[in-house]
């Protein structure tokens, strides 16, 4: 996660923590690409710009971020798919954080910025899902069973 994010959270929030996050060391980074090729079934090979490009190809769309980059859905879309904690892809997946899922719920606008991110991907350790968020506002959803979208 951007140290920015951080900064300017703790500026809006006086006196409250930003939520707990790990960041993932490179090996686990290594771990979580080889999964969502397996468990996805990409055909991209190990390569993260590849990965991203295959995901927004094949991906569904299934709404957009508001003016405010709000994703009104987001609760019952992750209560549907998503365990305990997230993992958000921040690059070409070797700079991945995990986060308790009811606090990216919580402050999912202090984590995604439209403006600044090109992309965000988010998904669980099963890797059987991705949510993924784009700052053109479209927001899109991969899961294992979905061919190519023309």
């Amino acid at each position: 996660m951007d140290s920015h994010k951080i900064e300017c959270f703790k500026a809006e929030h006086p006196g409250q923590d930003f939520p707990a996050i790990r960041t993932l060391a490179p090996h686990e980074c290594a771990d979580v690409r080889r999964a969502l090729i397996c468990n996805l079934a990409l055909q991209c090979g190990d390569d993260g710009l590849a990965m991203l490009e295959e995901i927004q190809r094949r991906s569904a769309s299934i709404g957009r971020t508001d003016e405010n980059g709000a994703f009104a859905p987001l609760p019952a879309i992750l209560e549907h798919y998503a365990k305990s904690s997230l993992l958000l892809n921040w690059g070409r997946f070797g700079d991945i954080d995990e986060i308790a899922t009811s606090d990216f719920v919580t402050y999912f606008e202090d984590i995604w910025w439209p403006p600044a991110d090109e992309s965000l991907e988010v998904f669980d350790a099963s890797c059987s899902w991705l949510l993924a968020f784009y700052h053109w506002c479209d927001v899109r959803l991969l899961l294992p069973e979905q061919s190519e979208i023309p």
